[in-house]
């Protein structure tokens, strides 16, 4: 097999890192679809727990960790915890159901129960629905209610989003996202074995510490333009 040079490693790198800016870049026009369809929940402080699917939704999560933050300070509401859990797709039935037992008892220790308000869970792309359903059954086993924020495109499969919607009283509302950063480690610095509970950090050097600062960065930048596009949103509302 013929070895990679190390000039054509840096240009495999330098356009996997322009990938990924614009990737992030990319996800301000669905989380902004997505706020539009629930604003009205984040503004009556429905949510007391964010929960992101590990490891694709992490950036995602992390955008709208802050622009939750930022709705629930103008409204003196406490603000959400946010966890992630390592997504569950693509395993096999028994190791689902043991995954289902680790994640149930995470969520209790937590404190999640009837007196929870609203869980918002924020995943990347649904197809299976097998990572959503497992976070989902064990909320509904709490007697919790959620919602799911979806980056991507609404779910093909009606049975699996009636059941999705049927087990939190919730909506999967849509961003309809285009941005490809589904299993990429490079973005979120983060990978997962589904079977575990939660993902883990990639070992990096320098070069890839100073990649994930800059996506945080990045991931910032939407943040504070989906706050500056809330708040022109309002000051309009409250003129008419």
């Amino acid at each position: 097999m013929e070895r990679i040079s190390s000039e054509e490693k840096k240009e495999i790198w330098r356009r996997e890192e322009e990938s990924g800016r614009r990737e992030i870049a990319e996800l301000e026009k669905p989380i902004q679809r997505i706020l539009e369809q629930m604003l009205w929940k984040i503004e009556a402080g429905d949510y007391d727990v964010i929960i992101g699917d590990d490891a694709s939704a992490r950036v995602p999560t992390r955008i709208l960790e802050k622009v939750v933050k930022n709705i629930y300070d103008t409204h003196h509401f406490e603000y959400p915890q946010i966890k992630f859990i390592a997504g569950s797709s693509w395993i096999h039935e028994e190791e689902l159901k043991v995954k289902k037992e680790k994640i149930l008892e995470y969520l209790n220790n937590l404190g999640l129960g009837e007196k929870t308000n609203r869980v918002l869970i924020v995943t990347d792309i649904i197809s299976s629905g097998q990572s959503i359903l497992a976070i989902g059954e064990s909320l509904a086993d709490l007697g919790v209610y959620f919602d799911v924020a979806l980056m991507g495109f609404p779910i093909s499969d009606d049975v699996v989003r009636i059941k999705i919607e049927h087990l939190g009283h919730g909506i999967v509302y849509a961003g309809r996202s285009q941005a490809e950063i589904y299993q990429k480690g490079l973005i979120s610095g983060v990978a997962k074995s589904p079977q575990d509970l939660f993902a883990f950090k990639i070992s990096h050097d320098k070069k890839f510490q100073k990649n994930l600062n800059q996506v945080r960065h990045d991931a910032f930048i939407v943040a504070d333009h989906l706050i500056e596009w809330y708040n022109e949103k309002k000051k309009l509302e409250n003129s008419n």
